[in-house]
């Protein structure tokens, strides 16, 4: 096997293996490289250089956007306890994914399910139960090698399929089903993606833990910003978000795949059918019990959308709100995409965390502070300058004497 540069290099590739179906000779395979991505692998032996995979990758053809109609933003939240207590915010996804499942016939619903050879995977959710054993938020990017022909080979037998993924990931999706006849109906919901971070960070967390992640997210000290808790397998559970080292390196926007930094499709109008994130920003307009409790951001996107919406009428609150500039600017990644603020490679980030004090990596790579206080914005983004040289030379002095 060789890495197929015939498609991408690695700074454009999104990963969101459509290239994998779509090749008659099954020669492409979807891998993890050396910095924890996930990219796509060509057997050249068997490749017929057909071309399938460039005309369906959505980095070379942009499929377009037909969500031009009346965009609507809510708060939304289960009001079924276990949906929304099992959910990372309000539940809005789980609930519709439920109640779309319940109404029985011919439906299926995509979306993350488990691990397999550590590696995250789509499947398909024929009943509630499947699909509750999988429920909560997973904070890096599943595997969709053969998702796309499963999806369409669905809509040919005619079922209601609901899909979900990262807008990479239903654009491709939109793409690969361009030119396809079939008697089912397509629903898809976007996640307000922050970007997809390396595979790495998990190995790592589990080395400085001792044990894998059971859960990204628990609810055990509320919800918001500062509440996020990560549950791991030896029942070690982070005592603050900020001291965990999956989070504070997720967030701090230094470790997501290349292409995130530049991707076209976290904007508006958005690419799903509805998009769904956690609602942060301005709550006042809620009481105090239903805030802690956790609540999504929903945006109606299509008259699709409002059909799904139409399906849980009677199992959420649904609260529209009015203020979307506090929602965009609290909500940055529904508009745009995560920008990069430190120009360090992957392998020289990754090399820093397993040979460095963590403590020391947080505070110089995240958190821009220094001697335990924060910079205003103008020395800070000061001393990042500064400090990009200074890493690089740090990293090179030292992996020669390493």
């Amino acid at each position: 096997m060789k890495k197929n540069r015939s498609i991408l290099g690695k700074k454009k590739c999104y990963g969101c293996a459509a290239c994998v179906d779509v090749c008659p000779s099954n020669a492409i395979e979807l891998k993890l490289d050396e910095n924890g991505f996930l990219q796509p692998q060509i057997d050249l032996s068997v490749c017929l250089n057909c071309g399938l995979c460039s005309r369906f990758c959505i980095e070379q053809k942009d499929v377009g956007l037909s969500n031009e109609g009346v965009l609507r933003m809510y708060a939304v939240w289960s009001l079924e306890p276990e949906v929304r207590e099992g959910s990372a915010s309000g539940g809005a996804f789980s609930q519709i994914a439920i109640s779309f499942l319940r109404k029985g016939g011919r439906r299926v619903v995509f979306a993350v399910g488990h691990f397999e050879s550590d590696v995250l995977h789509h499947e398909m959710f024929f009943n509630e139960c499947d699909f509750v054993r999988w429920q909560n938020s997973k904070y890096v990017q599943s595997d969709m090698s053969g998702t796309y022909k499963k999806v369409y080979n669905k809509l040919k037998d005619g079922y209601l399929v609901l899909f979900s993924g990262t807008p990479c990931q239903v654009s491709a999706l939109n793409l690969y089903l361009i030119g396809k006849s079939y008697d089912g109906t397509l629903f898809t919901i976007d996640i307000v993606c922050h970007g997809v971070p390396s595979y790495k960070l998990i190995e790592m967390s589990s080395r400085l833990t001792g044990s894998s992640i059971s859960k990204f997210r628990t609810k055990d000290a509320g919800w918001g910003l500062e509440a996020k808790r990560v549950v791991y397998k030896n029942g070690v559970v982070s005592k603050k978000h900020s001291d965990d080292v999956f989070y504070l390196m997720f967030e701090s926007d230094r470790f997501l795949r290349k292409s995130c930094y530049t991707c076209p499709f976290s904007r508006l109008p958005r690419v799903g059918d509805l998009s769904i994130g956690d609602y942060w920003g301005d709550l006042s307009f809620l009481k105090k019990e239903d805030v802690e409790k956790g609540v999504s951001l929903v945006l109606r996107n299509t008259e699709k959308g409002d059909r799904l919406l139409a399906i849980v009428e009677h199992s959420i609150n649904k609260i529209e709100t009015r203020n979307i500039e506090d929602v965009l600017l609290n909500n940055p990644n529904v508009f745009t995409n995560s920008s990069e603020l430190a120009e360090i490679s992957d392998s020289d980030k990754l090399w820093l965390i397993k040979y460095f004090d963590f403590r020391y990596v947080r505070e110089f790579l995240v958190f821009g502070k220094i001697g335990g206080y924060f910079l205003n914005s103008k020395k800070r983004n000061r001393l990042i300058q500064q400090k990009r040289t200074r890493v690089k030379d740090m990293v090179s002095n030292m992996k020669s004497v390493l």
